[in-house]
């Protein structure tokens, strides 16, 4: 039975410690929007690929 007691007072002890405050990194400004800044031009021609996830009716009737 003590040993219960001296757990549950470490963990309440534990999980009521002061928490250290966190370095933050930026702020961010969802009202005031600005374009990213677009280079004039590429060093190389970039690969642009799109991706479409597609589930046909055949493979779900036979899963």
């Amino acid at each position: 039975m003590k040993k219960i007691i001296l757990l549950l007072t470490t963990v309440l002890l534990a999980a009521c410690s002061v928490v250290p405050e966190s370095k933050v990194a930026g702020k961010v400004d969802l009202d005031n929007l600005q374009p990213l800044p677009t280079p004039e031009r590429y060093d190389a021609v970039p690969l642009r690929v799109a991706v479409a996830a597609v589930i046909s009716p055949k493979g779900t009737v036979e899963s």
